[in-house]
């Protein structure tokens, strides 16, 4: 069952706004699901409690001084100047993380050890006699398994 469906049509119903079709319909639903009934009875119970007669509240003509009047007796709330101590500190404890991790990034890069720049990690001529070695070998795959064909 559709139970989304009907909980709509319970609302619209409850406003008098269903066709007798679409009431018969709700009608029958309900006497089948009882999670429906419950809440249709709930419903109901809610719109008699709101469309009851409110009492009628009479207040006292002076009501309203004898609340300010109230309020003005309460104590002033002091201003808390810790605030400003608090945003100050922050800040100086800010700059002083940076101005730490300046000095010892700096710190790092001096005590790394100073390598030879005019000495290559790798020699350029070792670099081409692997490279010339590697096609050497391709090649003669390549022609060993041609001539392998034939």
């Amino acid at each position: 069952m559709n139970c989304k469906k009907f909980e709509e049509l319970i609302s619209l119903h409850l406003d008098n706004k269903l066709s007798a079709v679409q009431a018969d319909e709700l009608m029958k639903h309900l006497d089948n699901c009882s999670k429906c009934k419950q809440f249709y009875n709930d419903l109901v119970k809610v719109k008699k409690i709101l469309s009851a007669p409110k009492p009628k509240i009479s207040i006292s003509p002076n009501f309203t001084d004898s609340v300010m009047q109230s309020i003005y007796k309460l104590p002033a709330k002091k201003k808390d100047n810790n605030i400003v101590y608090i945003n100050i500190r922050k800040y100086f404890m800010i700059a002083a993380s940076f101005i730490f991790v300046l000095f010892a990034s700096i710190f790092f890069v001096t005590q790394q050890p100073k390598s030879n720049l005019n000495s290559p990690i790798f020699d350029s001529e070792s670099i081409f006699e692997a490279y010339d070695h590697q096609i050497d070998n391709i090649y003669e795959n390549d022609v060993t398994a041609f001539l392998s064909t034939y």
